[in-house]
This record gives structure tokens, sequence and C-alpha cells, in this order.
């Protein structure tokens, strides 16, 4: 990102706070956007571990009134844009900016492992094509923004080596609500396939976007 002549910066959706904290020395301000009080918490408890002290927490959704945030040099929303209306969503992040816009978009789709949900004895996931960066890329064009494109690499080859507990974590937050003999097929499974991921198809890729206001 280009911070060269920014002061402030609002980052929509912070999470735990990551971005927010790892930029905060090189601005005067930063303001921190989630929806969920526990990341804000989170974002609190790392800023005063990183003895930062211009990092504002906001409790805000998209869907939120944000006439009373402030406009800062620089916005970014990083993984945070799944959204039902995007363009709506698009038009907020641009107006928060001064200067510039950064954000990261999604490159394809996840597909959950085919075996995984034989074993559950699941029909196959539907086939949903969901909007990625093209699409942002179009709406941006369509708000007369030049959108600039580049690709972040994000490699999973770290997930056949997470711990049952982990594998359970991940198994629940993507399949949802398992019952008990279904937890017990999907043990039963990943110890038959210990290395085999959870996804057939995953997130390989990232696009980052990125515009001047």
């Amino acid at each position: 990102m280009d911070l060269s002549d920014c002061r402030s910066l609002i980052d929509i959706g912070c999470g735990n706070g990551a971005l927010s904290v790892a930029l905060a020395p090189h601005l005067e301000t930063i303001v921190a956007l989630d929806y969920s009080p526990a990341m804000l918490d989170v974002t609190r408890h790392r800023a005063v571990e990183a003895g930062t002290g211009n990092v504002t927490t906001v409790l805000r959704a998209w869907e939120d009134d944000w006439s009373d945030l402030p406009v800062c040099d620089v916005a970014i929303a990083s993984r945070s844009t799944g959204v039902m209306d995007l363009e709506a969503a698009l038009r907020k992040l641009d107006r928060q900016a001064r200067k510039r816009v950064y954000l990261t978009a999604p490159v394809g789709a996840r597909e959950i492992n085919s075996s995984i949900l034989e074993a559950l004895c699941r029909p196959p996931a539907p086939k949903i094509d969901k909007p990625d960066y093209i699409y942002f890329i179009n709406l941006l064009y369509r708000m007369n923004r030049m959108p600039r494109l580049e690709f972040i690499s994000h490699p999973r080859s770290e997930e056949p080596k997470t711990d049952w507990l982990g594998f359970q974590r991940n198994a629940a937050f993507f399949l949802g609500q398992l019952s008990e003999p279904e937890w017990e097929r999907l043990r039963a499974w990943r110890e038959l396939n210990p290395d085999a991921p959870l996804f057939e198809r995953d997130q390989q890729h990232w696009a980052f976007i990125s515009w001047s206001t």
C-alpha cells in the first residue's frame, strides 16, 4: 500500500486488528470498524500490547449508518466484503477515503472435499458461482474508478497437518452443525485420510484491488 502523504486510515471489517495495529506506527490515526464486539476487544488488546495509542475502535457493520464516521486518507477492507449488496459497500468504502482504497477479494470459490460429504451421507454441495474479484472490477468500472489489480498467493499446505481439534473447528465452521453420528463418521474418515484436505478446491489466491478516489 502507498501511504505517502497520508495521516489517517479506516479499516473496515478489522477483525482481530492485525492490519490496524501493524499500520499504526506509520499513521497518526487509525479507525478500526467491525460488527463483532469480541473482535474489537481483541483489537484493543493487541493495540495495548503493541503500545499504540492511535487506534480507535468502532462497532459498526457494512449495513449500518456511516454518516458519523470520519473520512480518512486511506480506506482498507481486507477479506471483509462478503455482503449482500456489494455495490453499496464499495460506494461506502469509496466515500470514506480521501485519497486511496485498498481491498482484497476472493479468486474463485472453495469446494468441500466430496469424499467428506459422502462419509457424512450428505448430498453433494450445489455448485454456486459466487461473485469474485471480476465482479468487483466491473462494479468499480461502473463507478468511474480505474482499479489496479494484483494477486496474492495464499497456499494452504498447512491444513492437512492440522490436528483433530483444529480440523474439527474448521469443519464445524464450513459444514455447520453436525450430529454426534456425523462427528463419529467424520473422525473415522479423518483417521483413514490423515493428509486429505477439507477442501477439494481451496482459496489459493486473493485479488489485491486498489484505486484512487
